[in-house]
């Protein structure tokens, strides 16, 4: 795969409908929902949204074995995706502040979680993110309740924008593979050339459809803990 996907940037809305995000927002903050300790909750999404970092550069990068990507820290995977242009740079901010409400918790044993530290996370969100916390805290005075919309947000959006990425990746693919036949001239009619087209068509389409099941694997780990 190249490095560069048509030289755009990777946008939360690009192939992603209305129907997936519903069911992300169901699951990831249902998965939030069985957590009611603010220390593991803030670890948890921290390394759910670590391993969203860490697919989308598998995806993106031709050879990503070679960067040994899982030793990298959260700040370095991070900055590594705006460099590369799969995040936009107005989106690094909330997790760069939830890493360091992370490590607050990750060297501090008995630390509390405060007010301040949801509060700086929601100030750095970007409008829509901001929105989306408003619409679901309004008339919300509990910290934890407030906190589990915070990580909502954020794992909610990373998650789409992997998915995103995945289909983009594979439509790249058969495009090229299109591309190849085309230019063999393996077709001997027009016919024949749409054939292929719709099984092309219906191979996106099947791209498209498995995203619903992912979050299968998404919120497995968090259930299994709690119970």
């Amino acid at each position: 795969m190249e490095n560069e996907m048509d030289g755009d940037k990777m946008k939360i809305t690009d192939f992603i409908d209305e129907k997936l995000y519903e069911q992300f927002n169901r699951d990831i903050y249902g998965a939030f929902l069985k957590l009611n300790d603010p220390m593991t909750m803030i670890l948890k999404g921290h390394l759910y949204i670590e391993a969203e970092f860490e697919k989308q550069l598998d995806i993106y990068l031709a050879n990503p074995e070679v960067l040994d990507i899982s030793r990298m820290k959260f700040p370095a995977k991070l900055n590594f995706l705006i460099a590369l242009g799969i995040m936009d740079k107005s989106d690094r901010s909330p997790y760069a502040k939830l890493n360091e409400v992370r490590r607050k918790f990750a060297h501090d044993l008995n630390y509390q979680l405060q007010e301040n530290d949801v509060q700086i996370i929601v100030d750095s969100f970007n409008k829509s993110q901001k929105s989306r916390f408003n619409k679901m805290a309004d008339g919300q005075s509990s910290l934890m309740g407030k906190l589990r919309f915070c990580l909502s947000i954020l794992w909610i959006d990373i998650s789409l924008n992997t998915e995103s990425i995945k289909l983009k990746a594979e439509t790249q693919r058969l495009e090229e593979e299109i591309k190849k036949l085309n230019e063999k001239s393996t077709f001997d009619s027009p016919k024949q050339f749409e054939k292929y087209w719709e099984n092309y068509m219906e191979r996106i389409s099947k791209q498209k459809d498995s995203q619903t099941e992912v979050m299968n694997d998404k919120v497995a780990p968090a259930g299994e803990d709690c119970n």
